[in-house]
This record gives structure tokens, C-alpha cells and sequence, in this order.
């Protein structure tokens, strides 16, 4: 007989003599006395259960199964039950007491473990949820046994913004998972959320994924923040390919937007190549009018002469109005002479400086009231 085999041997016979110990201790108060075969054939009714010496080892197995199901099930109920004191308390606790709810949180995310973030999960309120423990349990979940957790997630009727997170940030580390768990998605109100939730946080780090998710999003102004999102991270990292992407934007009005917000992106760095891309902007008064003012916005701080001689020739409009505003005020606090003499060359400089006489009263009327 080899090693193996001897080893096998001796675990066997070590779970029987266990099996037949747990018995003998639960079911006999005392020892019995040996029985005859005669005696057993004429008592049969005195019999007390199955003879210990012939218990096999799947009964023990099966026994100590039983057993151990019964302390897990204590161990649960004990744990249910201390978290419900808890939030009770928690809940009798004032706002105002941040101590003492910072510190009933902390003895209620130490009750979490991996055994059991599954059990709290199902047994916590939808309120109780979306509390540091609900989250933290949901996450922990989710990391350790996803199938499952995933399994609860798709039952769900409705959930909460911050659980939502929670889900959509565990499924992007793994985006095959992330895949498989959208497509078996009913279409319903919460899929578009998680799909919007899920993109905007790829947005920062993967703009083709968060592109590929905002594809699978219906059309409306919740897919058009997360394009608008994503295109405004790219055209900071790769302006050349996100600018690439948006020529083949086949809706005009879609495009336009997305032009503007890329023009926002690049007027925080470099505000005279976005300049260069507003040269024409200014004939229309929809989203690259926006652009334009933040284009000026961020120009006028680091070189107001530029800047001042864009804005001034702009076609007249709200839009240049709006432009002016933003040049003078920002300029007349740090140049007053310099802005003085470029509101005097604008021809609708009486206009401007009567504003600007108007704001300066306003102002003075404010400090002496």
C-alpha cells in the first residue's frame, strides 16, 4: 500500500471514530450495556436509534454538517441582530453628533467579513444600503463572489445612486464582465442609469470605453453629457484623434457641440490655438458662442492685449457683448488704463462705459448700505 493510500486510510477511520464519538455523546446520557442477540431479538421497542459502533462515515459527515449549519445559523441571527441594535441607535443619534455616528459606523463596518458581506447585503434595508456598511458589503461582495452578487443585483427592482457606483466601478476593472452583465439587462429606467453611471466614471481613463458605453445608452441629454464628457477628457490627452473621431459625427447638431466642448478643452491650455478654431464662431448664437466666452475667460488673465484684440473683432451680438463684459471687468481690476483706452477705440463705447458707471454706483450703494 502506498503513502497515499495509508494517508486516506487513516482520514477515514479518523472521521469514523469522530462520527461515533458525537453521537455517543449526544444521544446517550450513559452507556449502554452490551445487548445480546437474544435480548435485542426479543426487545426490538427498547431500541434507541441506529447502534453507534455501525454508524457509517457519511452519517457522521452528514451530522457534522448538520451541526455546524445549526452554529452558522446562531452566528447569523447574533449578527442581525447586533447590526439592528446599531442602526437603531444610529438613527436615535442627532445629526449634529458626528462623533457618535462616526463612531457607531466604524463598529458596524468592523462586523464585516468576506463570510458574510453576501448575508448583509440581502438582509440590510434599502435605506440601510446605501450607509457605509450597505456599500461597503455590496463592494466587498461584488469582489469576492460577483456571479452572485451580480445574480442579487439584476433581481432588484430599483437602486440607489450610490450602490449604482459602487457596481459600475467593481465591473470596470473587469470589462468582459462589464459586458456580459449590460447585455443581460432589461431595458428599463436603471439600466440607462448604470450605462451613464459606468461611462461617466471610464470617461477620466478609457474614453473608448466610455464612448462604447454611451452607444449602448438611448438617445436623450444623459448620452449626450457622457459623450460630451468623454471627448472633452480625450481632447485634453489627444487632440489630433479626438478631433478625428468628431469629423465623422454624422449629426450636425451633435458635432457643433461637441466642437465647442473640445475648443473649452483646449482654451484651458492653450487659449490662442482655440482662439485660432473660433475665428468663425461667433456668426452663430448656439454652443460655440459658450465656447468662445470661455476661450476669453481663460485668455484675458494670461495675455489681455491678444485677447482684447480678438473679442473686438467679433461681429456685433450677445455674444461680443457677453465677451466685452468679461474683457473689461477683468482688465479694468488689474489695468484700468490700458482697459480704459481699448474701451475708447470699440464703437459702442458709450454704451460700455455707461454699464460700467452703472456697475460702480450699484457697487458704492452696496458698501454704504
Amino acid at each position: 500500500m502506498d503513502l497515499k493510500s495509508k494517508w486516506l486510510l487513516g482520514l477515514a477511520g479518523g472521521i469514523f471514530a469522530l462520527g461515533v464519538g458525537i453521537y455517543r455523546s449526544k444521544n446517550a446520557e450513559s452507556p449502554a450495556p452490551l445487548a445480546t442477540k437474544a435480548s435485542a431479538s426479543k426487545s426490538p421497542s427498547h431500541s434507541t436509534g441506529p447502534d453507534p459502533s455501525v454508524i457509517s462515515p457519511e452519517a457522521a459527515l452528514a451530522y457534522l454538517a448538520a451541526d455546524a449549519q445549526a452554529d452558522a445559523d446562531r452566528a447569523r441571527e447574533k449578527l442581525h441582530a447586533l447590526v439592528r441594535e446599531k442602526f437603531a441607535l444610529f438613527r436615535q443619534t442627532s445629526t449634529e453628533d458626528e462623533e457618535t455616528q462616526a463612531r457607531l459606523n466604524h463598529e458596524l463596518l468592523a462586523l464585516l467579513t468576506d463570510a458574510n458581506a453576501g448575508d448583509l447585503v440581502s438582509f440590510l434595508s434599502a435605506e440601510e444600503l446605501s450607509t457605509p456598511l450597505g456599500l461597503a458589503a455590496l463592494d466587498r461582495w461584488l469582489k469576492i463572489d460577483a456571479p452572485r452578487a451580480l445574480a442579487w443585483v439584476s433581481a432588484q427592482g430599483t437602486i440607489a445612486d450610490a450602490q449604482t457606483y459602487v457596481i459600475a466601478r467593481r465591473l470596470l476593472e473587469v470589462p468582459g464582465r462589464l459586458d456580459s452583465f449590460v447585455a443581460q439587462l432589461p431595458n428599463t429606467e436603471w439600466k440607462q442609469q448604470f450605462l451613464s453611471t459606468a461611462a461617466l466614471e471610464a470617461a477620466g481613463t478609457d474614453t473608448a470605453l466610455a464612448l462604447k458605453l454611451a452607444q449602448a445608452m438611448s438617445a436623450g441629454d444623459a448620452q449626450t453629457n457622457v459623450v460630451e464628457t468623454a471627448v472633452y477628457g480625450w481632447m485634453t490627452k489627444d487632440p489630433m484623434a479626438a478631433s478625428q473621431w468628431i469629423a465623422q459625427v454624422t449629426d450636425p447638431a451633435l458635432r457643433d457641440r461637441l466642437l465647442a466642448v473640445s475648443v473649452k478643452a483646449i482654451a484651458v491650455t492653450d487659449p490662442d490655438l482655440a482662439a485660432g478654431w473660433l475665428k468663425q464662431a461667433f456668426a452663430s448664437e448656439g454652443p460655440f458662442a459658450e465656447a468662445a466666452l470661455s476661450v476669453v475667460e481663460n485668455w484675458i488673465s494670461r495675455d489681455p492685449l491678444k485677447t482684447s484684440a480678438w473679442v473686438a473683432q467679433l461681429p456685433p451680438g450677445r455674444s461680443r457683448d457677453a465677451a466685452i463684459e468679461i474683457v473689461v471687468q477683468k482688465w479694468l481690476s488689474v489695468d484700468p488704463s490700458a482697459a480704459a483706452a481699448w474701451i475708447a477705440s470699440l464703437p459702442e463705447r458709450q454704451e460700455i462705459l455707461a454699464r460700467v458707471k452703472d456697475q460702480q454706483e450699484a457697487g458704492a450703494t452696496k458698501l454704504l448700505e
